[in-house]
């Protein structure tokens, strides 16, 4: 019974265990999905109003087109209706009679052919009320002929209807409603016209209806302004005057009727429904025509990239979540597994021995299981080792640690002996006769490294080492306290047993630079700066087996000269990207990678860089927001890194060079070429005017002065100067008596040789006979 009731608690405690574990698993999993969900549900929002602004953005551009088409129309009614021709003819009645015959005649020559200047108009006509006559371009007829023989509106069944209907329109003013017209000329086809009407101008202002100009616009053409709607998608247009009567109306869905468009054409925005399906009314009021614009779209077809995210929103959260529970699961019965191990290993000794065991011989027993089983992860740790070891050796060298306590940590934890020490940078580097056998082959250098690797580990293995790259290892040896004379000795004596042990023609081109030696390892990059310093200064020491400094006085740390700010500032002034990009590798190079200046020194350097740039910005006549950027691009990342500082610096760097080139490119050759040809013409006589001079003096770079400079002139810049000397040259030797030497000087060349080769080569004879044939 009592075994029965622990292994009961046993059960227990393993679900308890598991249980906890998984529901920790799963609210470490349930933060980035809740984030990851409220993402997916702000995009979700962000689509939509994206359709729907997309939809209002179409029915705004017809709007526009529409409007467009109106004020054309406008003007050329406008035209017309001031027309001398026009004027004049309004006042004639009974046209036909002789001698009035020939006025209509003089009135058609006078028409412009409107419908071939603006693709709009299908066609127009001018019609006169007093001799009810209708003309244009290409027709003359009476009232009652055009509607006999022309076009009339089906409404219009008998003559007088139309002849109503011509009146009341004269009166009207701008688009009347779309009509269907029994359009005669061809075979009775029936057109939909939208007509724009303009009345004639009134004969002093009597109040008479004298005729109007309409202007016939085909509906198809307005169907083309409109947004593109078709039927599979459904939804309609419609366009009302200021009193909302219809102009013109679309519907491409059987469900919408007009009636109720024109019901709900008083709301904007709205979702509305008919026979079930939802549809998005938009609206939209010219202000130059006074129209009124309406555009229903379905809901489902504005939907359907919402409906794409959310379900794939949907899938992806679900499979993460059923991944998530998964991986939870299995996470943790691994992790509850080694304590659920443990208590099993406590219950089956208490179980198995009579004897009481102490509390201490059961976690004895139950550690000892738990070690034997989770030897995987001791060997995970091994592994990681030479990682950790790595990272300690650089921040050791480089002096980037907190206090000496965490560096006691890292030691202990690493099994390096930490007290009582005697320690020394050695920088281990390949060079001298090899370099064009590595340049030849990279593996071959990485062979002699990882042998050296290899070597060390077995000969000195207290001491830290790491692989610096570019055929360098840097070795910190560390040795029992002991006299610095002896400590050498045996430093010595280690480089030798290890060059004896690499292959003879490795080891002669293998050689070691000391630094200082040091007690604890928080002086280490004493020892490394020192080290470095030697490597620079004691490299034709090639005779030592260890090469130490033969100045052991305080090193003056090396810094960046005065004038880097003149060279960085005249660089960036001409969008010199790649001079630029060259400069600050050097400095970074010289000064922080291969100098490794104090920490203090490196913040010096990267405010100096960020000072110089704070020059800079105001003289690249930038715009104010685009200097406040980098501006705030410096603040922002002030509290980072050095690297990380000096790495965002450069690039700002590189973005106002760039910004720079860009706008001198931008500059038209066709203005800065003759500046640059009068600056020729003024300095050809300067023996140091070159293409790199004429850059600077115009703030340009070399390649992009040489090539606008060979587009405008057709010839290279070098040519270019070669041919203006050697034409005032000529002018000197024919019309003066100066010596060669003097006229060869004066022209800008520093040698009398150097101008009898160009002047040859230029003219094919030389200088003498070139005298001498002026003169006869």
């Amino acid at each position: 019974m009592k075994r029965k009731m622990k292994n009961k608690k046993l059960r227990n405690s393993e679900r308890s265990l598991l249980r906890y574990y998984l529901i920790g698993y799963i609210v470490v999993l349930f933060i980035p999905l809740l984030i990851c969900s409220l993402f997916y549900r702000d995009m979700i929002k962000t689509i939509s109003e994206d359709e729907v602004q997309k939809k209002k953005n179409e029915l705004s551009h017809s709007v526009k087109l529409v409007d467009t088409m109106f004020n054309e129309l406008n003007y050329l009614g406008d035209s017309l209706s001031t027309n001398s021709a026009v004027n004049q003819f309004k006042r004639v009645e009974e046209p036909f009679d002789y001698p009035k015959a020939y006025q209509i005649n003089k009135l058609q020559m006078q028409l412009p052919e409107l419908y071939q200047i603006n693709s709009s108009i299908f066609d127009y006509f001018i019609f006169f009320n007093k001799s009810e006559m209708v003309i244009n371009k290409s027709i003359a007829y009476e009232y009652h002929d055009f509607y006999d023989l022309y076009m009339h509106p089906v409404d219009n069944k008998t003559y007088e209807e139309w002849l109503l209907f011509i009146q009341n329109m004269s009166s009207g003013y701008g688009f009347q409603p779309v009509q269907t017209y029994d359009y005669k000329k061809e075979d009775g086809t029936k057109k939909d016209f939208l007509v724009y009407n303009r009345p004639l101008l009134l004969n002093g202002g009597s109040g008479e209806n004298i005729g109007s100009i309409c202007f016939f616009v085909e509906s198809s053409y307005i169907d083309v302004l409109m947004p593109a709607i078709t039927d599979d998608v459904g939804g309609a247009f419609l366009i009302t005057n200021s009193k909302q009567e219809p102009m013109y109306l679309k519907i491409f869905d059987e469900v919408v009727s007009e009636e109720q468009l024109l019901q709900a054409s008083g709301t904007e925005n709205l979702f509305l429904e008919f026979e079930g399906k939802k549809y998005l009314l938009m609206s939209q009021m010219s202000a130059e025509s006074g129209l009124n614009y309406y555009m229903l779209y379905p809901e489902k077809s504005i939907s359907v990239q919402k409906t794409s995210a959310m379900l794939a929103a949907v899938f992806s959260i679900a499979t993460a979540l059923f991944v998530g529970l998964m991986i939870s699961f299995y996470l943790s019965r691994k992790s509850a597994g080694s304590v659920n191990e443990i208590l099993k290993e406590i219950s089956k000794e208490t179980e198995y021995y009579d004897s009481h065991l102490t509390v201490f011989s059961h976690l004895k027993l139950a550690y000892s299981k738990l070690v034997r089983e989770k030897s995987v992860l001791s060997d995970a740790i091994e592994k990681q080792k030479p990682f950790i070891r790595s990272a300690l050796i650089n921040r050791l060298i480089y002096g980037d640690y907190s206090s000496p306590e965490e560096l006691k940590k890292w030691m202990i934890s690493l099994g390096v002996p930490w007290e009582n020490r005697e320690l020394c940078v050695l920088i281990l580097q390949f060079s001298g006769g090899s370099s064009e056998m590595i340049n030849q082959n990279t593996s071959w250098l990485d062979s002699c490294v990882i042998s050296l690797l290899e070597i060390l580990e077995q000969k000195i293995p207290d001491s830290l080492y790491i692989n610096s790259g570019e055929s360098q290892v840097i070795l910190i040896l560390n040795e029992d306290d002991m006299e610095e004379s002896v400590f050498r000795e045996k430093a010595e004596q280690y480089i030798g047993e290890v060059k004896e042990e690499l292959p003879a023609n490795i080891a002669e081109h293998m050689f070691v630079y000391g630094g200082s030696c040091v007690k604890h390892f928080s002086d280490i990059h004493k020892s490394y700066n020192q080290a470095i310093h030697t490597f620079r200064k004691e490299k034709e020491q090639f005779e030592n087996t260890i090469i130490w400094d033969s100045d052991n006085s305080d090193i003056m740390p090396l810094y960046p000269p005065a004038d880097m700010e003149m060279r960085l500032n005249h660089l960036v002034l001409l969008g010199d990207e790649k001079g630029l990009h060259d400069e600050l590798r050097e400095l970074l190079n010289t000064y922080i990678i291969q100098n490794t200046m104090p920490i203090y020194l490196q913040q010096l350097f990267l405010t100096e860089l960020q000072i110089i740039m704070f020059r800079i910005l105001p003289v690249v006549n930038m715009e104010k927001d685009e200097c406040r950027e980098y501006y705030q691009q410096l603040e922002k990342h002030h509290g980072s890194s050095l690297l990380e500082q000096i790495t965002k610096t450069i690039k700002i760097y590189e973005s106002v060079c760039s910004h720079v080139r860009k706008k001198k490119e931008g500059v038209d050759s066709s203005q800065i070429v003759p500046a640059i040809v009068a600056y020729i013409e003024r300095n050809y006589g300067d023996c140091n005017l070159s293409l790199s001079n004429v850059a600077a003096a115009f703030e340009l770079s070399e390649s992009h002065l040489s090539t606008i400079f060979k587009q405008e002139m057709g010839m290279k810049f070098s040519s270019y100067l070669e041919g203006i000397r050697i034409d005032k040259a000529k002018e000197l030797l024919g019309m003066t008596k100066m010596k060669v030497s003097e006229i060869s000087e004066q022209v800008g060349y520093f040698s009398v040789n150097s101008f009898c080769r160009a002047f040859k080569l230029v003219t094919g004879i030389n200088t003498s006979e070139y005298r001498n044939g002026v003169k006869k």
